[in-house]
């Protein structure tokens, strides 16, 4: 963890909140490692706190912390002007759950990890080295997909069969005698007709239901980096020593090479 990139970076608690930003970081005097993380916390960051970092880790978002808010919040307080005493640095391993045996927490991680100061090389002999290859996969956004609905008009016709009424004239004979002795005048009567005639209206109907779902497809990909090594080269031995010479790059070499990459 490069001390230099963790300044001004974000410090978040292990829920992903934002605590504030980190104004300093601590070094462990006997290692050089990084050990605390002041993070400059108050709307105006006025306030200072220190935070372990042999639990943290760098991510996209910041520097991210496993300790909750309050834990943080809640840390003994200490003077971003005066040296961190051992006894300060005891007090605060202890309030964040940091075993602490006088060692700092960071530099027994490192040596753990191998990371630390590397032990002396015994004597009359050397430690060969190589990288090796460490390939995995991460999951990473590669677009959004949006599905949306939108309204279309067409036109649609239908026929409906309508009745109506109209005039007929009904003429009936009258036998004699009847509806005599009324004069002759002019008259007139009304009659009412009724037709039928179409009515449209429109009502919203639920007619299908579409979702967005995703898929799993598998697929390959090729990955491939140089990896460097370690080799010897000695003088002043004679031949059929076994050492004598460069080591050289042969088959059996190149196929111990290629089987450390893996997943």
């Amino acid at each position: 963890m490069d001390p230099e990139h963790l300044h001004g970076l974000p410090v978040l608690d292990r829920d992903g909140g934002r605590l504030g930003k980190v104004s300093a970081v601590y070094l462990d005097v006997e290692h050089g490692a990084p050990e605390w993380a002041a993070v400059r916390t108050g709307f105006f960051g006025l306030h200072e706190m220190l935070v372990p970092l042999v639990n943290a880790t760098v991510t996209e978002g910041g520097l991210r912390v496993p300790y909750a808010k309050e834990v943080v919040a809640s840390a003994p307080h200490h003077d971003p002007d005066v040296a961190l005493s051992t006894e300060a640095e005891a007090h605060l391993f202890d309030h964040f759950g940091v075993p602490w045996t006088g060692q700092t927490a960071t530099a027994a991680a490192a040596a753990v990890a191998g990371t630390g100061t590397p032990p002396a090389e015994p004597a009359g002999a050397l430690t060969l080295h190589e990288e090796q290859a460490r390939v995995g996969v991460e999951s990473v956004t590669i677009g959004t997909a949006r599905l949306r609905k939108h309204v279309v008009c067409e036109q649609v016709s239908t026929t409906l069969p309508l009745v109506h009424e109209e005039v007929a004239v009904v003429r009936e004979a009258i036998a004699d005698g009847t509806l005599t002795g009324r004069p002759i005048e002019e008259a007139e009567i009304d009659v009412t007709l009724h037709a039928e005639r179409a009515v449209l209206s429109t009502e919203t109907v639920a007619v299908e239901r579409v979702r967005l779902d995703t898929v799993a497809v598998d697929g390959t990909a090729t990955v491939a980096t140089q990896l460097g090594r370690e080799v010897l080269e000695t003088e002043g031995l004679a031949a059929g020593s076994g050492l004598a010479g460069p080591a050289s790059g042969d088959d059996e070499s190149a196929a111990h090479r290629a089987s450390q990459v893996r997943p």
